[in-house]
């Protein structure tokens, strides 16, 4: 079985829509809400317009594990003069296929893509298990957010 990587499109905003609302079935309680349509809206909207890099990894066409960059710009300042910063989300690896370093791929990914297009740094959240990852890979912790100097 081959593994594929790619960046997403919009053409794929109901692969990660579907993707997604099983993140969330998998993380958290929620209200019986159909949030689908939104979801689907955001992805293809963040898709179109650049401000969102989703790698897909696939095998045999499915979807196997997935993370995203979205641009966080904030005005600039001394310490970062560009202002341009981004935000690490849907972080995601099948169940049947956690623990095999597929979501440590996504995220070197994102990192390089972070590198590419000139951000300064990553934010991201995490949950206490995700935490050993996301240092291994560079992030400092301060509470629950935790950012990545782009060097």
């Amino acid at each position: 079985m081959t593994v594929t990587i790619r960046y997403a499109s919009a053409d794929d905003a109901d692969l990660l829509t579907r993707t997604r609302l099983r993140q969330l079935d998998d993380e958290e309680e929620h209200p019986d809400t159909d949030i689908y349509d939104n979801v689907c809206s955001w992805f293809t909207e963040n898709l179109n317009n650049g401000s969102l890099h989703q790698v897909i990894l696939e095998e045999d066409g499915q979807l196997i594990a997935t993370g995203g960059l979205i641009a966080f710009p904030i005005p600039p300042s001394f310490f970062k003069p560009k202002g341009r910063n981004g935000y690490i989300l849907n972080m995601y690896t099948i169940p049947a296929r956690r623990h095999q370093g597929f979501a440590e791929k996504v995220l070197q990914l994102l990192q390089d893509t972070a590198k590419e297009e000139g951000f300064e740094v990553i934010y991201l959240r995490t949950s206490e298990w995700g935490r050993p990852a996301y240092e291994k890979a560079g992030f400092q912790a301060c509470g629950d957010w935790m950012d990545w100097t782009v060097r």
